[in-house]
């Protein structure tokens, strides 16, 4: 059986968003633009981070979904996807709602005047409906 061992870690990438197990398969975590060499990581505080691979260091953060409810409602919010075009003009999230009656939400972004700064440009509630 192959191991694996870590060679190298990159500091200042924020922890990733525990998926439910029934949703880890179905889950996108990263996209690479490869026309500036960025790192899209969507993490646990509803965002997508871009972090440079050539400079080593986090570029911008883009917030995909507001928390609107308390931490006592019991409700799980979370970025399950996240894609971006091959010349990064584009990003695409999904982001889902459990509980308190369940949303999914898709969200196209283009990108605005400065590296790995994306405004929403689209939204779409339940586009599986």
């Amino acid at each position: 059986m192959p191991t694996m061992d870590i060679s190298k870690s990159v500091s200042g990438i924020k922890p990733p968003f525990s998926f439910p197990l029934k949703h880890e398969g179905s889950c996108t975590q990263v996209a690479f633009e490869q026309t500036t060499g960025l790192v899209a990581v969507s993490t646990e505080d509803y965002c997508v981070q871009f972090y440079s691979l050539f400079d080593n260091h986090e570029v911008s953060e883009v917030q995909v979904c507001k928390r609107i409810f308390q931490p006592a409602d019991d409700v799980m919010l979370y970025v399950a996807l996240v894609a971006i075009s091959l010349d990064g003009s584009l990003m695409a999230t999904i982001d889902v709602e459990e509980k308190l009656g369940g949303l999914v939400c898709l969200k196209y972004w283009s990108r605005g005047s400065l590296v790995a700064e994306y405004l929403l440009s689209t939204v779409i509630y339940e586009p599986h409906t």
